[in-house]
């Protein structure tokens, strides 16, 4: 699948995200959030739509990482 042979790319947008894109103020709860979402973005648009259905439960299972 292709959202497999992506997750490093995600994951480095994730990284990121969090340490150059998000003050170091913000508060955890939303630069998850603002994570999520890039997330989000990021596998709408490499995946299939066959796949699309499956990102939310893809995404959870990163937010237990990060």
């Amino acid at each position: 699948m292709k959202i497999e042979s992506n997750i490093s790319a995600v994951i480095g947008r994730i990284e990121r995200l969090k340490s150059r894109d998000i003050p170091q103020a913000m508060a955890p709860a939303r630069w998850r959030e603002l994570a999520r979402q890039e997330a989000d973005k990021t596998l709408l648009a490499i995946a299939e739509p066959t796949q699309r259905e499956f990102i939310p439960q893809f995404i959870r299972t990163l937010e237990v990482d990060i």
